[in-house]
């Protein structure tokens, strides 16, 4: 069995009181004899019968609050990673540029004439722009030329019927020429086509007057 039997024996008299009996217990007599009967529970181990667990609504909510939360952090890392990517691309564009820049302006310092004002774009073709020189290496200076076209967004220089690519990522080359011996050049990189990552350099090259 379950229950424990407590027994306890007393003698009733007139000064005695009978005890009151405690809830979950009995007692009953024979003779001069009282049995008293105690039951037995045992120690509630499932926690307090008081406690309750999340209702319906409550976890809806939760799951609400959860999912605003992680819809914040995950905007926060893609607009992380956008910007790095940015940053990263960003500087490739300005790498190029930091690598077309000499070597255009050196030619234009040294050339004799050139082409004209001229736009170099992949969506205009056959657009070239032509320097002319001298080398002065030679005993008898004889004309050279350096051309200048845009191969979709690789900047070729050809010297001496050799093509050299000196820069990629370029969108736009433009030669003008503001005055005499003035030409003002615009160099527009990107990478990727993404206009976020464009760059645009103008700067100023004034050719050396001929001996």
């Amino acid at each position: 069995m379950s229950k424990s039997v407590h027994w306890r024996t007393t003698r009733l008299t007139d000064d005695v009181v009978k005890p009151e009996t405690p809830r979950g217990s009995f007692t009953f007599g024979f003779g001069m004899q009282t049995c008293k009967v105690k039951s037995y529970r045992p120690p509630n181990t499932t926690g307090n019968r008081n406690q309750r667990g999340f209702t319906l609504i409550e976890m809806i909510v939760g799951l609400a609050i959860m999912a605003l939360l992680v819809s914040a952090l995950a905007t926060g890392i893609t607009q992380a990673f956008r910007a790095a990517y940015f940053q990263r691309t960003g500087a490739v564009s300005m790498d190029e540029a930091r690598r077309i820049i000499p070597i255009i302006t050196k030619d234009l310092q040294i050339a004799k004439s050139t082409s004209g004002s001229v736009t170099l774009n992949p969506e205009i073709p056959g657009a070239v722009f032509t320097i002319t020189f001298e080398d002065p290496e030679d005993d008898t200076p004889i004309e050279l030329e350096i051309i200048y076209t845009l191969d979709e967004s690789n900047l070729i220089r050809s010297e001496d019927g050799v093509d050299r690519t000196i820069g990629r990522h370029v969108r736009e080359v433009e030669f003008s020429i503001t005055d005499p011996g003035i030409v003002e050049v615009t160099l527009a990189t990107w990478t990727e086509k993404n206009e976020a990552t464009a760059t645009n350099n103008t700067w100023t090259v004034y050719q050396r007057p001929s001996p």
